[in-house]
């Protein structure tokens, strides 16, 4: 796993935010043990993960009321963000 600061990064939501990126191997497929690489976008003040960047797109993290995870909502690179 690596990480690296990115002060003042313009996210895909449009918001300019310092970040980290972390980039982690993850078990993919666990029937063939197939490593896959994926990046994950993390607010630098708050210490949330916002967006996880996997191969064909993101998907942002859904926080609830009491900023816990509920849930994550693919995001596709290829339309604009605010009609998704």
């Amino acid at each position: 796993m690596s990480a690296s600061f990115r002060p003042k990064d313009k996210l895909y939501d449009g918001t300019i935010r310092d970040i980290y990126s972390v980039a982690f191997f993850m078990k993919y497929n666990p029937d063939f043990g197939e490593d896959q690489l994926f990046h994950a976008v993390v607010d630098a003040q708050t210490l949330k993960v916002m967006f996880i960047l996997i191969g064909h797109g993101y998907q942002e993290v859904i926080y609830d009321k009491d900023e816990r995870p509920i849930k994550t909502k693919f995001i596709s690179p290829s339309k604009p963000y605010d009609t998704q």
